[in-house]
């Protein structure tokens, strides 16, 4: 399973419509891809349901060297495994639309796909008492 926090790309890769622009050409790499390994899914999920990927690629970005953790986990992620381990929904977690609009059609689960446009960008992740 691969998961990504962009829904818009995440909608490309399982429309499995040919694009005719130049990230069209991406898209149809993925899907080569795709094709040659054991993925079954694509999916979305919001960044804040996964903090340890976002901060690992954060922290990649400014790393000048290789780095890895054979047993213990990198100290700047500790506090978000909790919350990724037991699942975003787990710990009194909700998504809340800011835009005030209804999700498209087809959009009223975060797995992606359905529907014809995204999800409005002004999604965010609040305790389930204030949502």
């Amino acid at each position: 399973m691969i998961e990504s926090d962009a829904e818009v790309i995440v909608g490309w890769i399982n429309s499995r419509k040919h694009l005719a622009s130049e990230i069209g050409l991406y898209i149809d790499d993925i899907h080569g891809l795709l094709c040659q390994s054991r993925c079954v899914a694509v999916s979305f999920v919001p960044r804040l349901a996964n903090q340890v990927a976002h901060m690992l690629a954060r922290n990649g970005l400014s790393c000048v060297e290789n780095m890895f953790w054979l047993e213990d986990s990198p100290p700047f992620v500790c506090s978000f495994l909790a919350v990724d381990r037991r699942g975003w929904r787990a710990v009194g977690f909700s998504v809340a639309n800011e835009s005030g609009l209804p999700p498209p059609h087809g959009h009223t689960n975060l797995q992606g796909g359905g529907g014809s446009s995204p999800i409005p960008t002004a999604l965010k992740l609040k305790p389930l008492e204030e949502a």
